[in-house]
C-alpha cells in the first residue's frame, strides 16, 4: 500500500511541475537612439526622445524620466507607456519645462518592466540654463460686462490675445510652466492660458450656488491655490490635478483671501452674513489646522514676512491698517493705520512693500513699520517687476513704468479701457 501511494504522490509531483509556469529570466532589452549622449540643450528646449524596447514575451509598462546626476534627483515628472506587446518604439518631444533647472549634467532614464523583470538605460544630456529676462506685460482690461487681455512683446505694445465675457476676479502667472490662470468673476470658471503655445490649455467650471464664486488666488512653487466664497480651499498643479483641499469646518463659511509659503497657508474665513471674521492657520502640505484667530476688519492681501511671520492689509471705517500674525505666539496685533482705504498691494522683499490707497501709492518698510508717499494716483492697479527693479501702475486706461533708484518714469502705454490687473511674465 505504502508503495503504490508514494508512486501516486510522485507521479502528482511530476504533474504539479509540469502544470508550473515557466519563469521569465530575460529582461527586456532598451536601445537608445536619441539624443546623442552628452547632446547640450537649453532650458525650455524641447528634446526629441527616441528609443526602442523589445521583450521576449509582453512589455507590461515602460517609464521616461529626468534625473539630476550630481545627486540623482527627479527633476521632471514620468512619461508612462503602456505597450503590452513585445516590442516598442518610445518617440516623443520631451520639454524641459521647469524654467528654474540649474545648469549642469542630467540624464535620461527608460525603465522598462515586462511583469517579471525590470530594465533600466541611461542617456547624459547637459543642460544651460538662461538668463532670465522679462517677457511680457499681461494687462486685464474691462470690456463691457466682460474682460479682455492684452500682452506686449516687452516693447510695451500691447495687443488683445483673449477676451472673457464673465469677467475676472483674478489671475496669476505661472512662469516657471509659462502658464496664465484665470478665475472668472462669473460662472465658475478656471481657464489656463499656455503662455509659449498661445492657447487655452484648461477649462473647468465649478459648480455653485453663488453666482460669484472665487475670492482669491495665490501661486506657491508651482501649485496655484484658489479660495471660493463657499468655503473650499483648491490647490491645482502645473497639469491641472487636484492636490490640496481644504474645506471651512462650520457650513455657512467662506474664504475670503488666502497667501502660502511652503509651511503655512493663511486663510481669512467669514460667515456668510459677515460676521465671526477669523484668520485660519493651516499646514501647507495636508490642510490641517494649526490655529485660529479672531479679527475684526476685512482683509484686502496676506504676506509672509518670515516663515512663522505674515502681515494683514485690512480696510475698516476709518480707512486701512496693518496688523502682524505670530504664527508661533497665535497672536494678531495691529501695527499702523491709514486714512486712506487698501485697494492693492504688490511685495518688493519680506520687509518692502507697495500699497495702492484710495487716494496715492504708499511704500511702507516692514523692518522699521514707517511709510511715505511715492505716487499721488489714488486707485491704481500695481505690479512689480523684480528683475528689472520697476513699479507698474494701472490708472483707469494708462499703463506707467517707474524706475525705483531713483524714482523716474521709464514709458507708458494707453490701454482701450480701464486697466483692472497688471502681471509680469519672465521666462523662469
Amino acid at each position: 500500500m505504502n508503495f503504490f501511494r508514494s508512486c501516486f504522490l510522485f507521479f502528482l509531483f511530476l504533474a504539479l511541475l509540469s502544470c508550473r509556469k515557466e519563469i521569465d529570466e530575460v529582461p527586456p532589452q532598451i536601445t537608445w537612439l536619441f539624443p546623442t549622449d552628452n547632446t547640450t540643450f537649453s532650458t525650455l528646449d524641447e528634446i526629441f526622445v527616441e528609443a526602442e524596447i523589445q521583450d521576449n514575451e509582453s512589455i507590461k509598462s515602460i517609464q521616461l524620466g529626468l534625473f539630476r546626476k550630481s545627486d540623482n534627483r527627479q527633476v521632471q515628472g514620468n512619461n508612462d507607456f503602456s505597450p503590452n506587446s513585445n516590442q516598442f518604439r518610445l518617440a516623443l518631444n520631451f520639454l524641459i519645462k521647469d524654467s528654474l533647472i540649474e545648469s549642469g549634467t542630467y540624464y535620461f532614464r527608460i525603465l522598462a518592466d515586462d511583469g517579471e523583470n525590470v530594465k533600466a538605460a541611461f542617456r547624459d544630456i547637459q543642460i544651460n540654463t538662461v538668463p532670465k529676462v522679462r517677457l511680457n506685460t499681461i494687462v486685464s482690461c474691462e470690456s463691457g460686462n466682460g474682460v479682455q487681455f492684452f500682452k506686449d512683446n516687452n516693447d510695451f505694445n500691447f495687443s488683445a490675445f483673449l477676451t472673457d465675457p464673465n469677467s475676472l476676479t483674478e489671475a496669476v502667472v505661472n512662469s516657471i510652466d509659462q502658464q496664465y490662470w484665470m478665475l472668472s468673476k462669473r460662472g465658475g470658471y478656471i481657464s489656463v492660458f499656455d503662455l509659449k503655445e498661445n492657447s487655452i490649455a484648461y477649462q473647468n467650471q465649478l459648480l455653485s450656488n453663488f453666482s460669484e464664486l472665487f475670492t482669491s488666488v495665490d501661486l506657491e512653487d508651482r501649485t496655484v491655490l484658489i479660495a471660493a466664497k463657499d468655503g473650499e480651499i483648491r490647490g491645482f498643479n502645473e497639469s491641472f490635478q487636484d492636490n490640496f483641499t481644504y474645506r471651512a469646518i462650520n457650513s455657512g463659511r467662506s474664504i475670503l483671501n488666502l497667501k502660502a509659503n511652503h509651511k503655512y497657508l493663511l486663510a481669512e474665513e467669514v460667515d456668510l452674513n459677515g460676521s465671526n471674521r477669523s484668520v485660519q492657520i493651516l499646514f501647507r502640505n495636508n490642510g490641517f489646522i494649526h490655529t485660529e484667530l479672531a479679527i475684526s476688519d476685512p482683509v484686502k492681501a496676506i504676506y509672509f514676512t518670515s516663515q512663522e511671520m505674515a502681515i494683514l492689509f485690512q480696510n475698516n471705517a476709518n480707512g486701512g491698517l496693518l496688523s502682524e500674525v505670530d504664527i508661533q505666539a497665535n497672536g494678531v496685533r495691529t501695527m499702523k493705520t491709514f486714512r486712506d482705504s487698501i485697494i492693492s498691494v504688490t511685495q518688493i522683499s519680506d520687509k518692502d512693500y507697495f500699497i495702492s490707497t484710495s487716494n496715492k501709492i504708499v511704500r511702507y518698510d516692514f523692518s522699521t513699520n514707517t511709510s511715505f508717499d511715492f505716487l499721488i494716483i489714488p486707485n491704481a492697479v500695481i505690479a512689480y517687476d523684480e528683475l528689472n527693479n520697476q513699479l507698474l501702475i494701472g490708472s483707469n486706461q494708462t499703463l506707467s513704468v517707474y524706475s525705483l533708484n531713483p524714482t523716474n518714469l521709464v514709458t507708458q502705454a494707453t490701454l482701450p479701457s480701464r486697466i483692472i490687473n497688471i502681471d509680469v511674465r519672465f521666462n523662469r
